[in-house]
């Protein structure tokens, strides 16, 4: 595998007071020019309603580096690869779709960032999530880019995500 470096925050969906999704959702999270970061008008519909993506300030997270990670993911799906995984951190379980055979691996580097002692290119802030902190409550998902693989606090993000992967 290669170094975790680039992880992207996901937070939950907006949703307005009315129940459905803001417009501006995703409007100002990434994308280096390119329209909606380089996803897709469709794909950008089906993501926002399972989450949005986290400002990075950074250019790495820019300039397609979601697409090309998620079009990793679909290619381990097609190919059968992708698994549906958990671990436990602190009393709180993390869920996580990731290729199969980097599964130990992937559980690490999970754990060390649940202990605050992974550094990458920008905050993650999954150990203040998994203490409970309130600062981070709509903070619930992480897409590490260098590696392909997404993880969530959140059930129904990841029960979400699956079935984008169709996984079961």
């Amino acid at each position: 595998m290669n170094t975790t470096r680039l992880i992207q925050r996901l937070e939950k969906p907006y949703i307005q007071d009315n129940g459905k999704l803001s417009k501006i959702a995703n409007a100002f999270s990434f994308g280096g020019g390119y329209k909606n970061g380089g996803l897709s008008d469709e794909a950008m519909k089906l993501i926002s309603s399972i989450f949005s993506f986290s400002y990075m300030g950074a250019a790495e997270y820019e300039f397609g580096a979601v697409p090309k990670s998620l079009a990793a993911m679909y290619e381990l799906a097609i190919a059968k690869n992708l698994a549906a995984c958990s671990i436990i951190c602190g009393g709180v379980e993390v869920f996580c779709i990731c290729n199969k055979t980097d599964w130990y691996e992937i559980q690490g580097r999970i754990k060390q960032l649940a202990n605050d002692k992974l550094r990458t290119r920008d905050y993650v802030g999954l150990h203040k999530v998994i203490s409970g902190e309130t600062v981070h409550k709509n903070l619930a998902g992480w897409f590490e880019l260098d590696n392909n693989f997404m993880f969530f606090t959140d059930k129904k993000m990841f029960e979400a995500c699956c079935k984008l992967f169709e996984l079961e």
